[in-house]
């Protein structure tokens, strides 16, 4: 799950939805969800599944 949330919400950029009414999370919030799952996704429990 956390390499799936790496690709949308850092890499392709298109989570959450525009629509979503939801704000887009900033250039530094993507940074960290990307080093997040880069260094083991800590608290996910199955980190690095897709």
């Amino acid at each position: 799950m956390a390499a799936r949330i790496q690709a949308r919400a850092y890499v392709f950029q298109d989570m959450p939805p525009p629509a979503s009414g939801v704000p887009l999370p900033t250039t530094e919030e993507r940074e960290r969800i990307a080093r997040w799952a880069r260094e083991g996704a800590p608290l996910c429990a199955d980190a690095g599944g897709i």
